[in-house]
Formats: C-alpha cells, structure tokens, sequence
C-alpha cells in the first residue's frame, strides 16, 4: 500500500507544479488534497514524518521558513501552501533541508528563466516565474530519496 500512496503523493505535487506552469496558480483543492493524503499517509503508513505530529510539524515549519518570503512579495501564497502540504509527507527534519535545496533550485531556475526570456525577441513582459518547479522538484527528491537530502548537510 506504500508504493501506492507513494504514487499518490508524486502525482499531486507534478499536478502542482504543472497547473502553476500553466495557469500561475495552484488550486486551494489541490493543496487541500496534498496536505490531507500526506497527514492521513504519515498516520497509516512509514513515511519520513514518522507520525501525525511530525507531518503536522512539517506543515509548520513549512508555512513558517516560506512565509516571509511572501510577505515581501516573491513567492504567491499558493506556492507557500503547496510546500507546506507536501511537507506533511516528509516531516520537520527534511523540511528545512528540502525549503535550502527548493531555494539553490530556484536561484538556477530563475537564472534560466531570464536568460530564456532575454534571447528571446519578443517585447511583451515575461511574467512571473512558476515557483513551484523548484519547489515540487525538492519535494520530490525528498519524497523519493529522504536520506540524500539528509546526507547534504554536515550538520545533520
């Protein structure tokens, strides 16, 4: 039953970072969804949440390292949902791991973004940047392979 809510969990954070590609936004439904599937699969099955009140503690710490960021104007709120729900699947200990390699993804991801849209010749403005690629990315390394994400870090 694992592998199954495993899958679960990947489709809906590429369901995520596809509707933010395609729409700029992230469906409150969706993000609903994906909080509900990683507490309900933290408390039926081993994920690296451990338990409820680690999944609970990932969605915390989630809203909390990504909050500001927001409040300053450079992330949407739907992308602070978004890793906030999917930290429920992984826990605080990844969380804060997973949130420093979503920020070096994103730094690279935004360097491509404007690049692309420079060679580019066209005069209409590019937009903002879908920031749940770099987001969704980390969260599925973290979903896939917990223990790379923590081997990162020399203070683990």
């Amino acid at each position: 039953m694992v592998p199954l809510s495993l899958f679960i969990q990947l489709a809906l954070i590429t369901a995520g970072v596809l509707t933010d590609c395609h729409s700029r936004r992230i469906a409150n439904g969706l993000v609903l969804v994906l909080l509900l599937h990683g507490l309900g699969a933290s408390w039926l099955f081993d994920t690296p949440a451990r338990d409820v009140t680690g999944a609970l503690s990932g969605v915390a710490m989630g809203l909390a390292l990504w909050f500001p960021a927001w409040l300053r104007g450079i992330l949407g709120a739907g992308d602070v949902k978004f890793f906030a729900a999917g930290a429920a699947w992984i826990g605080p200990s990844l969380t804060w791991r997973t949130a420093l390699v979503a920020a070096l993804l994103g730094g690279v991801y935004a360097a491509w973004w404007l690049l692309r849209h420079r060679l580019q010749a066209s005069p209409r403005p590019i937009g903002p940047m879908p920031y749940a690629v770099p987001l969704g990315c980390a969260l599925v390394l973290a979903t896939l392979a917990p223990h790379v994400v923590r081997s990162w870090w020399v203070w683990s």
